[in-house]
């Protein structure tokens, strides 16, 4: 398992946002950041999980999704906007 990036959800906008219209997300750079620090700012039309827009999130880079799947507390489940799993609650 690898460290990729913490996603902070924000109200206020960040030096260096990229806004992703397709997402109405406004973002910041997590690989120019020194700790993979992404700071995120969801607008109205954003359909992340209510969770995803309002806590803080940990990514990992795993090489095997059902070994992690197995130890999760709650499931992984496909995003339906975006091409990649998610995890829909914690793991322990």
């Amino acid at each position: 398992m690898k460290y990729h990036h913490i996603g902070i959800p924000t109200h206020s906008p960040k030096d260096g946002e990229t806004y992703l219209k397709d997402y109405d997300i406004h973002c910041t750079d997590h690989e120019s950041n020194p700790y993979g620090i992404q700071w995120m700012r969801y607008g109205d039309n954003c359909n992340l999980p209510k969770l995803v827009k309002e806590e803080t999130h940990i990514a990992f880079e795993v090489d095997d999704l059902a070994r992690v799947s197995q130890l999760a507390k709650y499931s992984f489940d496909k995003h339906p906007e975006f091409n990649e799993l998610q995890l829909i609650g914690t793991v322990p």
